[in-house]
């Protein structure tokens, strides 16, 4: 049943109830009426739009009583009262109603900000953090799928994620050099939505092939960063429904700011990698899982042999363009879900995840083997590179906190030096 029938069905209830009293105990029905304040006052609460219908359904009821009153009596007492109520009740109504429509527009962004914030607070990074946003929006809006588009300055996509991994990004950039196009419509900060697009001619090209849906700009200021959507090919979304999403992009613009501004301190400009700051905080959190969740890691502390020298004879450019190239090789030979970051200068550390005390030693022999044989051009010479590393494994290494954890790794990682370098010291 619609919450309309159900508010009218409750009305009728009510009326009857009042009557029934009125008739059986004579109890003046300015007083009965009254009663509404509570009732009407709630259903403001719950929804403004219902409580103007309510007021409007009411007050029918009460001028006919006080016609009735008016016909029979005159202008006796209880009409006066009657008539004096019906332009209070309007006005309290209408009152209530526009208070708590604007308070739970306040409560509804800060929930949202709420749980958005969450989210952001325990992903590692924005990837993560709009994979799981992506999710939980579908989820809220009970939709079919939710995607989120981020825009760059220059007006290049910098991020594309959906539940359904259905959009075309070549479109896309075909529809971004189009001015008029839906997309620019909405990154010039509109909300829209089927009903609205499907009546305008100018989007007519672009709205056949979607099906019922909701496209807002995700705002962080002034600034639209990008567009968030939802669509369903069953559910009717209402205004309701687009003013409650473009709240929505605006506290997820405010969290993707938030969240970059935050990564920035905590991601290496040079190498793309993680910094010192979320090694130590991915550490952290590798040593907790380990004793709560029974996972087994490896943990590598790798230094690069010698690059001091590359520093010295060729400039610390041109190391900054080997390390760059020494980073991308290591990086590519591990899989997505293992970590590195730089430690400090030329020391990184890697976590690989259950692999196994065997498969993690061969790994890192793999890696150790091939990055020795690479041959790094700078200015007109060929320089070849290798590492020495120190290897823990949790729970293995009975290592208890963090600070025994990196003495440990350290002094494996200097005997390997010790050891003529280029070796790894395990478990």
């Amino acid at each position: 049943m619609k919450k309309e029938n159900s508010i009218i069905i409750i009305n009728f209830v009510v009326i009857l109830i009042m009557l029934f009293v009125k008739i059986i105990y004579n109890i003046p029905i300015v007083y009965l009426m009254s009663l509404f304040l509570i009732p009407i006052t709630i259903i403001s609460y719950f929804e403004f739009d219902l409580s103007i219908f309510t007021t409007l359904f009411l007050n029918f009821t009460i001028t006919y009583f006080f016609l009735e009153n008016l016909k029979k009596y005159g202008f006796n007492h209880e009409v006066i009262l009657i008539g004096i109520f019906q332009i209070f009740f309007s006005i309290y109504t209408l009152l209530m109603g526009f208070i708590f429509s604007k308070l739970k527009k306040e409560i509804l962004v800060s929930r949202l900000y709420k749980n958005i914030m969450e989210i952001s607070y325990e992903r590692d990074n924005l990837d993560k953090f709009l994979d799981e946003i992506v999710k939980y929006t579908k989820d809220k809006f009970e939709s079919k799928n939710c995607s989120i588009i981020l825009i760059k300055k220059d007006k290049v996509i910098q991020k594309i994620i959906s539940t359904e991994n259905n959009i075309n990004k070549e479109l896309l950039e075909k529809n971004l050099k189009n001015e008029s196009s839906l997309l620019n419509y909405i990154l010039n900060g509109n909300n829209i939505y089927s009903n609205i697009a499907s009546r305008d001619k100018r989007f007519n090209n672009y709205i056949d092939s979607l099906n019922r849906f909701i496209s807002v700009p995700i705002k962080s200021g002034d600034e639209v960063i990008g567009i968030i959507s939802i669509e369903d090919n069953i559910k009717n979304y209402t205004k309701r429904d687009v003013e409650n999403l473009g709240n929505y992009g605006t506290v997820l613009g405010l969290a993707i700011s938030n969240l970059n501004y935050y990564n920035k301190s905590l991601y290496d400009d040079l190498l793309d990698i993680p910094s010192k700051n979320y090694v130590d905080k991915k550490i952290k959190k590798v040593l907790a899982d380990s004793k709560e969740k029974q996972i087994l890691y490896t943990i590598i502390q790798l230094d690069l042999d010698n690059f001091k020298k590359i520093n010295e004879l060729y400039g610390s450019l041109n190391g900054d363009i080997v390390l760059v190239k020494a980073v991308k090789f290591i990086k590519s030979k591990l899989e997505k879900k293992d970590f590195i970051g730089r430690y400090g200068g030329n020391n990184f550390i890697i976590i690989l995840e259950n692999r196994g005390k065997y498969i993690s030693k061969e790994i890192l022999e793999n890696i150790k083997d091939e990055f020795s044989n690479i041959e790094f051009n700078v200015k007109n010479d060929k320089v070849k590179l290798t590492f020495s590393a120190g290897v823990i494994a949790i729970p293995i290494d009975s290592v208890k906190t963090i600070r025994e954890m990196k003495i440990l790794l350290e002094q494996r990682m200097y005997k390997a030096k010790i050891l003529g370098k280029n070796t790894i010291v395990e478990f």
